[in-house]
């Protein structure tokens, strides 16, 4: 037990350590830190709704919403989608939930026990969600390591590729910072789909093939485009040197051995239908409403190397990895090489002509996380056949560095995932702080009201600055812009401004933790005022979120605008 203890050292041990990373954040008690949020929501409802609520219109979340995260609606998720016929359904595939789905129901009996909520977000089911994610990818790399040994890998080489894998991509940021999207969940189900696919190519046993077929259903009703994977199917065959090879006395010799499997992949493939049939009274419905693809416009070089959101030059080591197979190219490796990079090219191209083919904001392009077992497996195996080649893994060290730095950045808004332009990059290069936010109104919008407020002083006895107060009875507010000087001795601050009316109509909140320094700075925020009563007074003020913060505020400055009027004569000109 001790020596097979010692074996998975490195796998207990990364799993500690990102379990610890979690649990430390104590901002995760913050409604603006919570861990399921985004996407997150969508995938996880399902398991409260149908155990929980047995709530098909997923009316739940609304009360969810006002219990556990912010009143200003910052990390609210609308994922029901209105089908034509005036139906809702959720938008999201089901298979992610059934992997949520253990650690749901630890959380649940952890929360029964020790006295908290039960009702599927309380800090348990929280944080069990979190933890699902630093399992399932810890469990691949034991998978892998286990590939890769068969290839007679030595261990330093496989475990420095791991650290590579882990630090060198965004696979880090999605177990540190992003637990909403479920490519880590993806990540592991395709090791698992490729190593007992090798196990059924070694011993061609039919339940192995079985095997094959449910994961693959699973890997369907969590992200259908995952199924992509079958692509590295001739990459597989010729790294394995197997063939496939059927007769009609192997086929009929073996489906009996296939119909529990047979069953068992009709099952997974019926659980989406049965959950369109109880949301929606249809077995068939398209949830995605009008996000599709649109393969006339691809963005094929920008999802690859654009400052926006390149997939290589966001995660460089994995170019890095694509320029070491072709330097290694052989007469006897080159078809191997190119079943290898041809899938990626292809999926790369699929995935750029998606309706956003950024895939939102994040770190890197986070729907190719899933694929990196082929690499991973591509490159070592086809590095081990060159003497010294291992060498050449050392290179990977500064790109490993440089994806810790722009995850982080991305993480700390430094750049902005999907959005970052190629002078902003470079104007951020290992850059760790945010810059002081500005906000420019256009020459189209006219000024109207200017207010200012001077000196103040937060602390925990006085946990509001001095406010600017302006009725806006009657008006025509388009626009605010606040002005403010901070300054605080203490490091992130819990300090935020606050745009408040008395009618609750219209409220805003501006975090300045991450801008706030020893010196006073100045920040500039703005909103468009969308939701004010006609008759109503705003209130604009410093607030140290109750905690123990001190900070000085040199003034604060608000300013209303509204959209010019044109003349009649610009009118007909235009």
């Amino acid at each position: 037990m001790w020596s097979r203890m010692r074996k998975n050292a490195f796998f207990i041990v990364f799993f500690a350590v990102f379990t610890f990373i979690l649990f430390s954040d104590q901002e995760r008690n913050s409604p603006y830190n919570r861990i399921i949020i985004g996407d997150a929501k969508a995938y996880y409802a399902y398991l409260p709704a149908v155990f929980m609520y047995q709530d098909a219109s997923f009316e739940f979340v609304n009360k969810i919403e006002k219990k556990y995260y912010p009143a200003d609606g910052s990390l609210a998720k609308n994922f029901m989608n209105e089908l034509p016929s005036g139906e809702k359904v959720n938008k999201t595939f089901p298979g992610l939930a059934i992997l949520y789905a253990p650690f749901f129901f630890l959380a649940w009996v952890f929360s029964a026990l020790f006295g908290y909520s039960t009702d599927g977000y309380s800090s348990p089911f929280q944080f069990a969600i979190a933890l699902s994610h630093i399992f399932y990818f810890t469990l691949t790399l034991r998978i892998l390591w286990s590939i890769l040994t068969s290839f007679q890998i030595k261990s330093v080489p496989i475990f420095f590729a791991f650290l590579v894998l882990t630090f060198g991509t965004n696979c880090w940021y999605y177990l540190v910072y992003d637990f909403s999207v479920s490519h880590i969940h993806l990540f592991f189900l395709v090791s698992l789909t490729f190593s007992i696919f090798m196990k059924w190519l070694q011993f061609r046993k039919p339940h192995l093939l079985g095997c094959v077929a449910v994961l693959l259903a699973l890997i369907a009703i969590v992200r259908p485009t995952t199924v992509l994977l079958v692509l590295f199917l001739p990459f597989v065959l010729l790294l394995t040197k197997s063939k496939i090879y059927w007769s009609p006395k192997l086929m009929f010799g073996q489906i009996r051995h296939l119909i529990p499997f047979v069953l068992a992949l009709s099952f997974v493939l019926f659980i989406p239908l049965l959950l369109w049939k109880w949301q929606t009274g249809k077995w068939f419905v398209y949830s995605y409403s009008n996000e599709r693809f649109d393969f006339s416009k691809h963005h094929f070089l920008d999802f690859l190397f654009s400052f926006r959101k390149g997939w290589l030059l966001w995660s460089p080591a994995i170019l890095l990895a694509f320029i070491l197979l072709f330097f290694c190219v052989k007469k006897d490796n080159f078809k191997t090489v190119v079943s290898l990079v041809f899938p990626f090219l292809f999926i790369a191209f699929v995935f750029s002509c998606w309706w956003i083919w950024t895939f939102g904001m994040g770190f890197g392009q986070r729907p190719m996380i899933e694929f990196l077992p082929f690499l991973l497996i591509g490159t070592l195996v086809i590095l081990n056949k060159f003497k010294h080649n291992f060498i050449l893994l050392f290179a990977f060290v500064p790109l490993l560095l440089l994806s810790l730095v722009q995850g982080y950045q991305v993480a700390n808004f430094i750049h902005i995932g999907g959005n970052t332009t190629r002078e902003e990059y470079e104007r951020r290069f290992f850059q760790f702080k945010q810059d002081a936010p500005t906000f420019k109104v256009t020459k189209n919008f006219e000024l109207l009201v200017r207010k200012t407020t001077g000196k103040t002083e937060v602390n925990e006895f006085s946990p509001y600055s001095k406010s600017v107060k302006v009725s806006v009875q009657n008006s025509t507010y388009q626009v605010i812009k606040i002005v403010t000087q901070v300054k605080s001795a203490e490091k992130k601050p819990n300090l935020q401004l606050v745009v408040s009316s008395i009618s609750g109509l219209f409220y805003k909140q501006f975090s300045l933790s991450e801008h706030v320094d020893l010196d006073f700075v100045e920040l500039e925020f703005g909103a468009k005022l969308t939701k004010l009563a006609s008759s109503d007074t705003l209130f604009v003020y410093v607030w140290n979120g109750n905690s123990k913060s001190i900070a000085q505020i040199n003034r604060i400055e608000v300013e209303f605008f509204r959209e010019r009027k044109l003349s009649s004569n610009r009118k007909l000109r235009n």
